[in-house]
């Protein structure tokens, strides 16, 4: 390396990345490793999801899209529910992180939002969020809080998604977020709080929802203390 001295702009960065199309015809090749290793081999399972969750719109097979690999694909949702689904005791799959990183990504695409409600994910990212912060098991967590907490921005954006993932503990537990000492999840747990002020709208005048303003105000009651 060069002592980590090299500055990238926007012509480096591009550079950087021209090889992106390269992984277009690999990446439906990934998708069904994962389908056929979930069970056999959970390290290489992380790895694919891993590299799944890194994907960009960019990576995709020519004339491609994400809800047409999942249709393609059937599977790999059944393999991210089972995956966000936890464990004996309440313990998270060792592909947990991987998995809500696969979301995010997916729900760049407008088109997944339905397929992924209709497989409960929504409420599956919810819900890790809500058990990790409950339990409070120490900072070996903060990846995970944080992914949890990108993913759930992401599906913000979408209403299918905002209908199954929002409630006032959600909301409640996303301030609670707020307090963390890691500067990473307190920043990410603003820019939810911001999207759900944002996109939970109810009619054509787009008057703010009842989470809309709950999140405002539990905000502001945060901001006082």
């Amino acid at each position: 390396g060069n002592g980590g001295d090299t500055i990238f702009n926007a012509g480096t960065l591009a550079s950087s990345h021209r090889q992106k199309a390269n992984w277009g015809s690999h990446l439906p090749k990934i998708i069904a490793a994962c389908t056929h290793c979930a069970d056999s081999d959970t390290s290489l399972l992380v790895d694919l999801l891993g590299t799944i969750g890194n994907m960009t719109a960019h990576d995709l097979p020519l004339e491609t899209d994400w809800i047409r690999l999942l249709n393609e694909f059937p599977l790999i949702l059944s393999l991210l529910s089972n995956v966000l689904t936890p464990q004996e005791a309440g313990q998270l799959h060792i592909a947990t992180l991987e998995a809500m990183a696969v979301c995010e990504t997916l729900c760049t695409d407008e088109n997944v939002a339905s397929l992924l409600v209709e497989n409960k994910i929504p409420t599956m990212i919810a819900t890790t969020l809500l058990s990790l912060i409950k339990e409070d098991t120490g900072t070996e967590d903060n990846e995970t809080i944080l992914q949890s907490l990108c993913t759930l921005r992401q599906m913000t954006f979408h209403q299918e998604c905002r209908n199954q993932i929002l409630s006032k503990e959600v909301v409640e537990h996303v301030v609670i977020c707020l307090e963390s000492t890691c500067p990473e999840i307190s920043h990410t747990a603003e820019r939810v709080l911001d999207a759900i002020i944002s996109e939970d709208r109810v009619d054509e005048h787009r008057s703010a929802g009842q989470y809309s303003d709950l999140a405002r105000e539990l905000r502001f009651v945060h901001c006082l203390s």
